[in-house]
């Protein structure tokens, strides 16, 4: 039995390639076929190699046959030219130059990879990382601290034993009893990392040393306690699944403990990006958030229709203690809009906001509204922009001031003539830096800026002498995940840097944000 991994590339996004291209019960067939549509891209990879002036079409119709890998041409420097044809683009740096060959060096690995396993005798292919789809249970943590690799049905066995009465107890509907068997307490304390589990579904720990079930106060508090109970219902059947089969995951997982499987897939094509990005329980509030939104579109359905009732409404949101607002978004008419100006415009009222989206698509200029009031939102936690045109945005982000506590970002437009025309002419990372240094909590982001340069920049944002991009200087260290609708391949390497925790990525490539005619587009100048 063979393990094809597939999981310790940082760059290559070996995990997409293999999902989309190799089936169960075909591996060997499919190998062929992936192998036979990468050989081409092994020798333009090579140093030293002459490079053809275009790629034969031939070569590109085996990769556009295999998804995920006609996009790894761009992360060599393999770019359409306005005709359709794969031209070869000089690096802009050396920076880059050095980035295309550790891309090359991955690419090589994975092209070895492939063949070896090819004439081998393959049942399983891990392709995912093992036991990394949790997001509140610390199934990690608990396998590692009580299953052994030479151990592991055994271990298995007595985690179960363990285990098994959390079970039920997370049973919805399941009468709960008073307090807990002081032997399952003692169970639980035996195994490391499982006895915590408790309190994540309502079961604390009173004055006299009993764990007793204390009722949620909030509905947030039920829809956590509900989510925990499936996550740890999905992880008690997966361990029984690994028990009472192959253990050639667990092997796996066990053997692993230092690789670095935080990897994103770079080849995303704009073809493949999200409309909207979603957030894949974070963290517990996360969790809280999604039960939330439902809850806060709700509520503005019901405001639009009873906007009349302005008093009664007033009361409400007086009395909320946090409020989330849409602003412009479904036809929203002006009386609700005045409503939401005067009230979140109240002192007692724009310390209580903590989300936000804004939208100028029926046409009001809501964006100026909110650069000259968003200095009072000092508890915005999220805020997403759909439709502001430039000289809005860029006042509504010199109003905040640093280390503004958001953790959710986003800017948006729904086509290309709903503001994104007002950017003509702007670099590419124009605002990154300044996002960056304004949000440094963010976890969250969604920068959609459109690619539009036509015969020259603009004049008011200044690239640096010998660049291609605007430059990012600061590091996001709790940034998880972004979308950004498009960027270059020398920009999205750049970005990397400064992402050290992502997790989640998705975008569109394209060439470098210059004219066609601009010195630097084909590296002239390097």
């Amino acid at each position: 039995m063979a393990v094809l991994p597939f999981l310790t590339y940082k760059i290559l996004p070996s995990q997409t390639i293999i999902r989309e291209n190799i089936r169960l019960g075909h591996v060997k067939e499919d190998i062929d076929a992936l192998i036979h549509a990468l050989t081409p891209i092994l020798f333009i990879t090579k140093s030293g190699v002459p490079r053809p002036p275009f790629l034969d079409p031939g070569v590109v119709q085996h990769l556009i046959d295999k998804p995920a890998t006609l996009n790894l041409l761009q992360l060599f420097g393999w770019v359409p030219n306005n005709r359709g044809d794969y031209v070869f683009i000089n690096a802009n740096s050396p920076e880059e130059t050095n980035q295309r060959e550790k891309i090359a060096n991955e690419f090589r690995q994975f092209y070895d990879e492939l063949k070896k396993i090819k004439g081998q005798d393959i049942s399983s292919i891990i392709t995912t990382r093992p036991f990394s789809s949790y997001h509140i249970i610390p199934a990690e943590t608990i396998i590692r601290d009580n299953i052994r690799v030479g151990s592991i049905k055994e271990d298995l066995d007595s985690m179960f034993r363990a285990l098994t009465p959390i079970v039920y107890l997370t049973k919805p509907g399941v009468p709960k009893p008073p307090f807990l068997d002081p032997s399952i307490i003692q169970q639980l304390a035996d195994k490391p990392g499982t006895l915590n589990l408790l309190p994540l579904f309502g079961c604390t720990l009173n004055n006299r040393g009993d764990y007793i079930f204390v009722d949620a106060n909030r509905s947030e508090d039920s829809a956590l306690r509900e989510a925990a109970g499936n996550e740890f219902r999905q992880f008690y059947d997966e361990l029984k699944k690994i028990k009472n089969g192959s253990s050639i995951v667990m092997e796996y997982f066990l053997n692993h403990p230092n690789n670095n499987f935080s990897q994103v897939d770079t080849c995303l094509g704009a073809q493949q990006m999200v409309d909207i990005l979603t957030t894949k329980n974070l963290s517990l509030e996360d969790q809280a958030r999604e039960l939330q939104d439902t809850v806060d579109n709700l509520f503005h359905e019901v405001f639009n229709i009873f906007s009349n009732l302005n008093s009664r409404f007033a009361a409400i949101v007086n009395n909320m203690p946090l409020i989330p607002v849409y602003l412009g978004l479904n036809a929203m008419s002006i009386t609700v809009t005045e409503f939401y100006y005067t009230h979140l415009s109240q002192s007692n009222i724009c310390h209580r906001l903590i989300s936000l989206c804004i939208s100028n698509e029926f046409a009001f200029d809501n964006g100026l509204w909110l650069a000259s009031h968003v200095s009072t939102f000092n508890n915005l936690r999220h805020l997403s922009l759909i439709d502001i045109k430039r000289s809005s945005f860029e006042l509504i982000i010199n109003a905040f001031s640093p280390n503004t506590p958001l953790i959710m970002f986003a800017i948006r437009f729904s086509t290309y003539s709903r503001a994104a025309y007002t950017f003509v002419g702007m670099p590419e990372g124009a605002y990154y830096e300044q996002i960056f240094h304004l949000f440094p909590f963010l976890r969250v982001c969604d920068l959609r800026f459109w690619r539009c340069i036509y015969d020259t920049l603009d004049n008011q944002i200044v690239l640096p002498f010998d660049e291609v991009f605007m430059p990012i200087e600061t590091s996001l260290f709790n940034l998880q995940s972004i979308v950004i609708r498009e960027c270059s391949p020398a920009f999205l390497l750049h970005l990397l840097e400064h992402l050290p925790q992502l997790q989640d990525l998705s975008f569109g490539l394209t060439t470098p944000w210059l004219p066609d005619k601009h010195p630097l587009m084909n590296g002239v100048n390097k």
